[in-house]
């Protein structure tokens, strides 16, 4: 039983000296009316504070939601800019590697190609220096042939018909007017058969070059 319904269903005892019982019951009844205003106030106020602490309850679970979810954005965003600097180091570092192999590779492809330029030029000044040499062995040659046909045999010291005597003489006129002739004995033909064959010889040199 409640406290207000026992209020109001009490009953006193009456006795010759107390109070008037009118006045008891208009003060009781008084009471209950603001008993029950007060209980319906205090039965609502609960229904409110219990409405609030729902509320409080709710938006407390979602600050903490928040929260987790912004620790969760925060790990996330520093989990993949650790990526990116990852990603960035890993790609400078290809980059460095791919221009340092190519500045290699670049280098290795010049260097060969000047070597070879090298090479081409010395074949080159050789043949040259050769062709020259050849060029003045055959102007002592012609000077030499001129000096001879301009030569009576009995100049020369040797018949007509003594060939071998002939190119003896040829031959050391050569030798005297060209130091790049060598000390071994030649005779005519084999003198133009060596020219002929190197020169056939760095032809097929120079042929190789262009093929390669």
């Amino acid at each position: 039983m409640s406290f207000g319904t026992e209020m109001e269903n009490k009953d006193f005892k009456s006795t010759f000296s107390g109070y008037s019982k009118v006045e008891v019951d208009q003060f009781i009844a008084k009471m209950m009316v603001e008993f029950n205003s007060l209980s319906r106030e205090n039965n609502n106020l609960k229904k409110d504070n219990e409405s609030n602490q729902e509320k409080i309850n709710y938006y407390m679970t979602l600050e903490k939601t928040m929260q987790n979810s912004m620790e969760i954005a925060q790990k996330t965003l520093k989990f993949s800019q650790n990526q990116a600097e990852k990603a960035k180091a890993h790609a400078d570092k290809e980059a460095d590697h791919i221009i340092l192999k190519a500045k290699e590779k670049a280098k290795a492809i010049l260097d060969h190609t000047n070597e070879k330029n090298e090479l081409l030029k010395n074949e080159y000044d050789k043949y040259y220096n050769e062709f020259e040499t050849f060029k003045i062995r055959v102007a002592n040659f012609i000077e030499v042939q001129k000096n001879v046909f301009s030569t009576s045999p009995e100049d020369l010291e040797l018949s007509p018909l003594d060939l071998t005597s002939f190119e003896e003489y040829v031959l050391k006129n050569i030798a005297d007017s060209s130091e790049e002739v060598d000390d071994d004995e030649l005779t005519l033909p084999e003198l133009f058969d060596d020219e002929i064959d190197h020169n056939e010889d760095a032809q097929e040199h120079d042929d190789n070059l262009v093929k390669g």
